[in-house]
């Protein structure tokens, strides 16, 4: 596995415990030596002294068995660097200081947080000017914590993109040195065998000279003949071996690329079907918050005004009340016992026969010693002839002291005699 340059790995417990007991094979070992979790993977080769390739593998050897473990890299979560800070923690006593690399700076709390009014401050909800002021207030919070995430997203997509290059460069690098060290050795043995030809067919040639004789002669030039062609033949099949490897590298090359590239635009996209999702709920969070906030303004606002519009109603009945009992004690005076006044009556209409509907209006005065006392009274109809006396209405009433008008509304018997 190729890591970015800029990742920084950390020991593990493990490793710590087992590096004193278990002897590693020595690449490892020099590289677990060198990493001290603020060195990333750039300086590990130079302080490992191995090549970049074994560096990697090395490192993903380590990973694999748990003698380290990634404590940050361009692209890394935050809960994930959290984790491995609490790790690094647990190890040595005291946080790595190095930062993680593609992450911006956390932003202020007031950036990122709506404020809270506090329970204990008397806010007058019964005012337009304070809502309009909470309601600004909160808009512009919105639009800070809009603006803050929208920053954050285009920095962690930069970062990211720059990681899938960065990998895909590496994994070119990796591929083009393994290229170059094949060529190099299939070269090697091309030039190897090519000069073993060479001078088996000058020796031939040099003992078909000094032959004597037709037949020495004739077996001389066979045996040059013979080396001749199989110098050839093997030519032909190195040149034929290298066209063939060079057309597997090409095709390993180009698949190596595409594999990468889907890799990498698959990365991307889930990447940004993850960051889409984030922000979708971010906003929803953000817009619940809001709301309720507004609706628990508006009920306090509405509630301010109901207990405001009942205590006005209350006080208007008590200077009602005062008045009345004022009034009365400056009519009749004052009363050192319960009194009831009447002061006029009027019945509606004046002359009426059976079955007809009458309307009975009696104002009259209660009063008693105690000022704030209610008093208790039935309040009754009676229709008084010659003849019989009729009751038509009653009812039972609490009253504060002073004037009242009592109105009833009743149907005349068919059965009552006139008078």
């Amino acid at each position: 596995m190729i890591y970015h340059p800029q990742t920084i790995f950390t020991r593990t417990t493990k490793g710590i415990r087992e590096a004193r007991s278990t002897k590693l094979p020595r690449e490892l070992s020099r590289v677990f030596t060198a990493v001290d979790g603020k060195s990333a993977v750039s300086e590990l080769v130079g302080k490992s002294g191995i090549a970049e390739g074994h560096c990697h593998l090395a490192l993903d050897q380590l990973v694999t068995e748990g003698y380290i473990r990634i404590f940050s890299a361009p692209g890394m979560s935050a809960s994930v660097a959290a984790h491995a800070s609490a790790d690094a923690l647990a190890i040595t006593g005291k946080l790595p200081s190095a930062n993680i690399p593609g992450k911006a700076p956390a932003p202020a709390a007031s950036d990122a947080t709506i404020e809270i009014i506090d329970e204990g401050d008397e806010l007058d909800f019964t005012s337009a000017d304070v809502v309009a002021k909470v309601n600004a207030e909160a808009t512009v919070r919105a639009k800070s914590e809009n603006e803050a995430r929208a920053r954050a997203e285009v920095a962690a997509k930069g970062a990211a993109e720059a990681k899938v290059k960065q990998d895909t460069e590496n994994r070119a690098r990796v591929a083009a040195e393994a290229r170059a060290k094949s060529e190099a050795e299939a070269r090697a043995r091309a030039e190897t065998e090519a000069k073993s030809r060479a001078e088996a067919a000058i020796k031939a040639t040099a003992e078909a000279k000094a032959a004597e004789g037709s037949k020495a002669r004739a077996e001389a030039e066979a045996r040059a003949r013979v080396a001749m062609e199989a110098k050839v033949k093997a030519e032909t099949e190195a040149k034929a071996r290298a066209a063939a490897e060079a057309r597997a590298r090409a095709e390993a090359m180009v698949n190596a690329r595409a594999e990468a590239e889907a890799k990498a635009k698959a990365d991307s996209e889930q990447r940004a079907e993850f960051e889409a999702r984030a922000h979708a709920d971010a906003e929803g969070r953000v817009r619940i918050a809001l709301e309720a906030q507004m609706k628990a303004m508006s009920d306090a606002l509405e509630q301010a005004k109901k207990i405001a519009t009942d205590e006005a109603a209350k006080r208007v009945q008590m200077e009602a009340e005062i008045a009345t009992r004022a009034e009365a004690e400056h009519k009749y005076g004052a009363v050192k016992q319960d009194k009831l006044e009447i002061d006029a009556s009027t019945l509606t209409p004046g002359d009426v026969n059976p079955g007809d509907k009458v309307e009975s209006a009696v104002q009259y005065t209660a009063l008693a010693a105690n000022e704030a006392r209610q008093i208790k009274l039935t309040e009754t109809r009676t229709l008084v002839n010659d003849k019989e006396s009729v009751q038509l209405a009653s009812r039972e009433v609490t009253r504060a002291q002073g004037s009242h008008t009592s109105t009833m509304k009743f149907t005349l018997p068919q059965d009552v005699a006139k008078g």
